[in-house]
């Protein structure tokens, strides 16, 4: 699809042209677009839609006006098949809410906090680590140490890893995840708090996409669908459900949620189990009449163990059957993950 005008925002015009660009594979704005006195307003607009923008004209061209993140997403390279559209579609999104919601700096970041829970000292490192690259978003990290294997050197690794604004605490290993979640939200500092899992990959941009599905859905719970899956026996990485992201729905990702402190006091906190606690939160939001929301799923792959030391007791053959690509080997790229494996 070509634009050679862009209509005033706010008009039937405009409307009418985000109606039908955001079921366009591709949206080229043509640098004569960019002369209107709303060009600024009207690009920022139409990206935030979600429709896939690209420039056609040189970047010198673009409105003065125009945030320089959407100029730099609009003006980059973009892959021609479906996947690389359907990426641009989320970058200039991404940066059209952000300039929208006033985040233009990460002076206007909004804060999380992290609850990350783990057993597993070989994994939580890495974990952290992906907590520490988040940007666009004020981290709080508290990391609830479970169980034995933990000594001095383990933790000092993990906390060389963990951001400035990180508690390390450590829990008996009797006491269950779900107890776990709720003595870490009772530590958080931040409004808002999300479920971290150790065992997954995180993209940069996850916690802040997160965050502007939280402001953009007004819903009470936000995550995402483990559309991105590396099934570890096969040695392949997957996607599946990939189409229902943004809009309402309870098909989230444990190590994807994100609520506020206020709702889980509403509907009774984490509850007191061993397995299921984001199912079970998912149940209760809806059970006092709550929503929860689905927003894309990039930013995040989940790692299917080919192990038993896995808490979702699914069969592999269920994922696999599921999948409407796969890739060899653990391909971070194919989700947007960018950084260590």
């Amino acid at each position: 699809m070509s634009v050679d005008e862009l209509p005033e925002p706010g008009t039937d015009a405009f409307d009418d042209l985000v109606a039908s660009a955001r079921r366009k594979r591709d949206v080229v704005v043509r640098s004569g677009a960019g002369r209107a006195p709303w060009a600024a307003d009207a690009i920022a607009a139409l990206g935030a839609s979600g429709a896939p923008l690209t420039w056609a004209g040189r970047r010198s061209e673009l409105p003065d006006e125009l945030s320089p993140d959407i100029a730099d997403v609009i003006t980059g390279d973009v892959q021609p098949d479906r996947h690389g559209r359907e990426l641009q579609s989320i970058r200039v999104r991404r940066a059209a809410l952000r300039h929208q919601g006033g985040q233009g700096s990460d002076v206007d970041a909004p804060g999380v906090s992290v609850l990350l829970a783990s057993k597993r000292p070989a994994d939580v490192e890495r974990a952290v680590g992906f907590v520490a690259r988040q940007r666009h978003v004020d981290v709080q990290l508290l990391v609830g140490l479970h169980g034995s294997g933990w000594n001095e050197d383990s933790i000092r690794s993990v906390r060389a890893s963990a951001p400035d604004d990180t508690e390390i605490v450590q829990f008996d290993a009797d006491r269950n995840l779900g107890d776990l979640l709720g003595a870490l939200t009772s530590m958080a500092r931040h409004d808002l708090v999300t479920k971290w899992d150790d065992d997954d990959w995180y993209g940069p941009d996850h916690l802040g996409d997160l965050c502007l599905a939280y402001r953009y859905s007004g819903a009470d719970v936000v995550g995402k669908a483990a559309e991105f899956v590396y099934v570890e026996r096969s040695d392949l990485t997957i996607r599946r459900f990939a189409y229902g992201a943004e809009s309402y729905s309870r098909t989230l990702a444990g190590g994807t949620l994100l609520t506020s402190t206020e709702w889980l006091e509403q509907v009774g906190g984490w509850r007191p189990v061993a397995r299921g606690v984001d199912r079970e939160l998912l149940a209760d939001t809806e059970r006092v009449g709550g929503t929860s929301y689905r927003t894309h799923g990039f930013q995040y792959v989940l790692r299917r163990r080919g192990d038993a030391a896995h808490t979702w007791a699914a069969p592999d053959s269920g994922f696999l059957a599921a999948a409407t690509d796969r890739r060899p080997g653990l391909d971070l790229v194919f989700a947007d993950v960018e950084g260590p494996s």
